[in-house]
């Protein structure tokens, strides 16, 4: 596995840090990662290749930006799908702010992290305890992702998180 600088993308495993993600073409950034951009229902597909446990996982679902007071919530439902084949139910719920660019925050309104369309190829950083959350989106022109690598005394990972609209 590459280092938390490194990101390579192949067919079959999910992107690694690496050139790939630095010429990303990014167009529509600014226009999707809105109120009005996001609302609505998203099929979401995630790869996390843990290279602790030795594996890769894959979820399915659907992901609804819904409107709110504030902003939209984010709730993710589908099912995991573990290197072994056991399936779970999986689910995840965030909160996004716009004020004026996004913010995501945790459903019990911690920040995880800031995100300003215009510089998408800017690195985002999380600290979670002692694990290290680096991440970036990434535009394509039938869906975008976001790419995490997280890496501490827990974990050692690699997630692509791919969503087009329904």
């Amino acid at each position: 596995m590459g280092s938390s600088s490194d990101l390579s993308c192949g067919a079959s495993a999910p992107c690694l840090y690496g050139e790939e993600a630095r010429d990303a073409s990014l167009p529509g950034a600014a226009a999707l990662f809105t109120r009005d951009g996001l609302a609505g229902r998203w099929h979401v597909r995630r790869r996390i290749r843990d290279a602790r446990a030795g594996g890769t996982a894959q979820m399915e679902g659907e992901a609804r930006f819904l409107p709110d007071a504030e902003g939209l919530r984010y709730e993710e439902t589908g099912t995991l799908t573990l290197p072994g084949g056991q399936r779970l139910a999986s689910g995840q719920v965030y909160l996004w702010r716009f004020d004026p660019l996004p913010r995501v925050l945790f459903a019990d309104g911690r920040l995880f992290h800031l995100l300003d369309p215009s510089r998408l190829r800017t690195v985002i950083r999380h600290l979670c305890g002692e694990d290290l959350y680096t991440g970036r989106y990434r535009m394509h022109p039938a869906r975008w992702e976001m790419l995490w690598h997280v890496r501490g005394p827990r974990k050692d990972q690699l997630s692509r998180i791919a969503y087009r609209r329904r």
